[in-house]
């Protein structure tokens, strides 16, 4: 399981960061041609041709971003892994769950008439999610220190752990700061 985590977390890193590379360049190069005097007539695959600094700038940036997250998510399957491993289970009480809508965008594919000929658009479309929060408190019985601990958010409603139930945390038993709810 913790090998499928990693290729999941390097799949994820390769989407995101190959995305924000191309939204980079695209955002690039539309500043670019802005810059170069707001003609976009005729703004095509010719500004993505050649050398365009505005492309490369954006693109460098996106590579970056997409970098950083894709760096976390390898470091977060590598933490969970390694908890897994090494890590005290414990037993919290769940505190509170807490519902909260988000919104996204979400890409979408359709055919549009341009220039006497059918092209392939993307366009975007806002959705509302809803995603639930855990919260579970743990006491150590040695120490006497009460852990909260904060689930990442989670798409469906977590029927397994109603309040006042327990539910199994991993923690690095030198920070419990470093943990892994396991639903």
């Amino acid at each position: 399981m913790g090998c499928l985590r990693l290729i999941g977390a390097f799949i994820g890193f390769l989407f995101v960061a190959t995305v924000l590379t191309l939204v980079g360049a695209i955002f690039g190069g539309v500043i670019s041609a802005f810059a170069a005097g707001g003609n976009f007539s005729g703004f095509g695959s010719e500004v993505f041709s050649g050398s365009n600094t505005g492309v490369d700038i954006g693109a460098g940036i996106g590579a970056l971003l997409g970098l950083i997250i894709g760096v976390s998510l390898i470091r977060r399957a590598l933490q969970i892994n390694w908890l897994k491993q090494h890590g005290v289970r414990v037993g919290a009480t769940v505190t509170e769950i807490k519902q909260q809508s988000q919104m996204q965008q979400v890409p979408y594919t359709t055919s549009e008439f341009r220039g006497g000929r059918s092209v392939m658009v993307t366009k975007y479309r806002t959705e509302w999610r809803t995603v639930y929060y855990v919260t579970a408190q743990w006491m150590n019985p040695t120490t006497r220190q009460l852990y909260t601990f904060k689930s990442s958010a989670l798409l469906s409603f977590p029927r397994k752990y109603p309040e006042g139930s327990i539910i199994n945390v991993l923690i690095d038993p030198n920070d419990a700061g470093k943990y892994y709810m396991e639903f």
